[in-house]
């Protein structure tokens, strides 16, 4: 807690021409820019609660995290994905480097796992989309995020590059099942 007279002295100075040695102009801007994109990302994202989070492991090496965002927190997930309600999955690489060929193996097959099969050609589309972005390898700290909304569909993001947008939730729950 700071005491506001302190605050006051300081920001007094500052006006006076004298500039205190912790208070800097592109600090306080940076700082600043850095405040309202947090509040504008909290209004956005914050809306979604967490349901959970996963780590997924291969032979003993931990590729990703993955945390999943929905609307309401108290229904079972199946309910949740069924319905046509904001969703959104954030995967977080862990990591050190992972290969476009092992990312594009491990997502196919898993996604042949934990799916039921489906003819529907933009799915399929849409995975081989998915599968195949990464033209280098993955790095630690990579970020993909899935996110569907009933008016945009399913969106595919990668470091907040726009990877690949399909107009159903197929994508989102295929995905979120592997």
């Amino acid at each position: 807690n700071y005491d506001h007279s302190v605050i006051l002295f300081y920001c007094h100075r500052f006006y006076q021409g004298v500039k205190p040695v912790f208070f800097s102009v592109p600090r306080f801007i940076y700082n600043l820019i850095l405040t309202m994109g947090f509040s504008l990302l909290s209004s956005h994202v914050f809306a979604l609660e967490l349901k959970g989070i996963a780590n997924y492991q291969a032979l003993g090496k931990s590729y990703y995290i993955a945390s999943l965002y929905v609307d309401d927190i108290t229904q079972e997930l199946s309910e949740q994905l069924a319905q046509n309600r904001h969703q959104k999955m954030v995967i977080k690489v862990t990591a050190k480097r992972w290969s476009s060929r092992k990312w594009k193996a491990q997502w196919q097959n898993n996604i042949a796992i934990n799916n039921t099969a489906d003819d529907e050609l933009q799915l399929t589309q849409a995975i081989a989309i998915f599968t195949e972005f990464p033209s280098g390898s993955l790095r630690l700290g990579d970020e993909i995020v899935i996110e569907y909304t009933a008016s945009l569909g399913t969106n595919v993001y990668f470091n907040s590059h726009h990877i690949i947008t399909t107009n159903s939730a197929k994508l989102f729950r295929h995905l979120v099942n592997t």
